[in-house]
């Protein structure tokens, strides 16, 4: 299977180039609208904004499967003006669903947050089915927005969209230095939670309210 990675400069899309390099089933296709990161040295990468539809199709050909990174942490957010990365943020992501749809891709998974729930009590049990309440700051803005705008675009596609909301990703380095923090979720199993999308049986989800919609928190046990 040919699977694209957006957002590949993202610390979550390094990890994955580096876990998924050697996979001998994959064909990995890494872009970002920066320049390759030096992690991503001699593999399939392409710089393309997300904002010139005319790129986009060049991009998908003969992709199977999307996993797109972009909102959960762009790398300009600090430096950004809000309104501009909000469009870059949400144009580029129909502009890249319209085009995987177009170009015959399967499936379409997007990186969002659980910050959403940040202000909710540590110690309740939240799960798919709670309403997200996200603040109207950018780091919350972006992902919500984006699993928004996803969920509405592939109503009219044959894609199957699937929503990731990982908690605070976290390395060795951070995991071993740094007070203990129950919304952690470590890199290695992020990287599992993608993997296990990008072949889940959407098919064998029994009363689905949208069969090409699913959502999934990833999160400490």
């Amino acid at each position: 299977m040919k699977v694209l990675v957006t957002g590949a400069n993202s610390r979550l899309g390094l990890f994955l180039g580096n876990a998924w390099a050697r996979r001998e089933d994959m064909e990995l296709v890494l872009s970002d609208r920066a320049p390759a990161a030096a992690g991503h040295a001699g593999r399939a990468f392409r710089q393309v904004d997300l904002l010139t539809p005319e790129a986009i199709p060049d991009l998908v050909q003969g992709v199977d499967h999307v996993v797109h990174l972009e909102a959960l942490a762009p790398a300009s957010m600090d430096a950004a003006d809000p309104d501009m990365l909000l469009y870059r943020s949400l144009c580029g992501l129909y502009n890249l669903i319209q085009g995987a749809h177009a170009a015959g891709a399967h499936r379409f998974v997007l990186a969002s947050s659980l910050s959403f729930f940040d202000r909710l009590p540590q110690n309740w049990q939240v799960n798919e089915a709670w309403r997200p309440r996200p603040t109207p700051e950018l780091p919350d803005l972006l992902p919500w927005l984006a699993e928004l705008s996803a969920r509405e675009a592939v109503r009219a596609t044959s894609l199957i969209a699937i929503g990731l909301r990982f908690g605070q990703l976290v390395d060795d380095g951070e995991w071993e230095s740094r007070p203990f923090d129950p919304r952690w979720v470590h890199m290695r199993d992020a990287a599992h939670a993608v993997d296990r999308a990008l072949s889940f049986d959407a098919g064998a989800v029994r009363n689905a309210t949208r069969p090409d919609w699913h959502v999934f928190h990833v999160s400490a046990p």
